[in-house]
């Protein structure tokens, strides 16, 4: 699979700025990018290019690409296809690995550019998961600030599905605690005993699993905001 980045180089404040192939090299030899091996990094750059879809590879072949290494067996190739926009792309045959790797390059991307360029104008929103060899779309992201992003506004836009079942939860715990507290007021027989005892451990259960999802979206949520930016995937 292959998925691509775009970072933003220059704009209308930054009209002369295509960013150089040298700087831009430093900035992935700083970021520990670069394999060491020429030899093998050449060979391995024009395998990858051979495999690319014919629409793009000769496009990318005279943006003067470099292969690069996030992490051992995730390799990707960066070049700089149109002004203003580095394009950045991983390549990996497993989904989860290179949404995690999407995640590494925007979060350290930006500020070694920023030190080597003095800017960072960011990430194009749009991060898109193909097919390596074609242009068939698989999964699709956006990069977004994380700027004065509180906790209710990330579970009611990122965490959708945790905010509707701790709702259920707690509804039902509500619905089971007034079932036990009008039996009681009602009867006091044997029949509403044993009932009264099922809506009690019922009431505890919804209310355990509520607060255990609570808790554990509250420290989701600081480690998520740890970072200036991060990807939000479609369908996660």
């Amino acid at each position: 699979m292959r998925l691509v980045l775009r970072y933003i180089t220059g704009n209308s404040k930054h009209p002369h700025t295509d960013a150089s192939g040298e700087g831009v090299r430093s900035v992935l030899a700083g970021l520990g990018w670069l394999p060491s091996d020429e030899n093998f990094a050449t060979s391995k750059l024009k395998e990858i290019l051979d495999r690319l879809p014919t629409a793009i590879r000769d496009e990318v072949i005279r943006a003067h690409p470099v292969l690069i290494t996030t992490r051992p067996g995730t390799w990707g190739v960066v070049s700089h296809e149109n002004r203003n926009r580095l394009h950045i792309r991983l390549l990996h045959s497993d989904l989860q690995t290179l949404r995690e790797e999407a995640e590494e390059v925007v979060a350290k991307f930006p500020a070694a550019f920023a030190t080597e360029f003095n800017r960072d104008l960011g990430f194009e929103p749009e991060v898109v998961i193909r097919r390596f060899d074609s242009e068939e779309r698989m999964v699709a992201g956006k990069v977004q600030p994380l700027h004065n992003y509180g906790f209710w506004r990330y579970l009611r836009t990122i965490r959708r599905r945790e905010l509707a079942t701790m709702t259920l939860l707690y509804c039902l715990t509500a619905l089971t605690v007034c079932g036990s507290v009008a039996i009681f007021g009602l009867s006091n027989g044997e029949v509403a005993t044993y009932w009264r005892g099922f809506l009690d451990r019922g009431g505890t259960t919804f209310l355990t699993a509520g607060l255990t999802i609570l808790i554990t979206m509250v420290l989701e949520y600081r480690a998520w905001t740890n970072t200036k930016i991060r990807i939000h995937w479609a369908w996660s």
